[in-house]
């Protein structure tokens, strides 16, 4: 399975500056990022049923 580009960019620049801002020793001390979840309101796709897909393509 391929890593995000989120997931990428925390490994590769996060991680090590956590490790060295707060001297962590070990690896396993490190936050981890478990889940991302988005939200969006989508109360005027009542009325307009393309804001759904107008949405959607922003989203991906």
């Amino acid at each position: 399975m391929s890593e995000s580009n989120l997931l990428q960019a925390y490994n590769s620049k996060v991680v090590p500056l956590l490790q060295e801002k707060f001297k962590y020793k070990n690896k396993h001390q490190i936050p981890v990022i478990n889940k991302v979840t988005l939200n969006i309101g989508l109360g005027e796709a009542v009325q307009n049923p393309k804001a759904i897909e107008a949405a959607s393509k922003q989203l991906a």
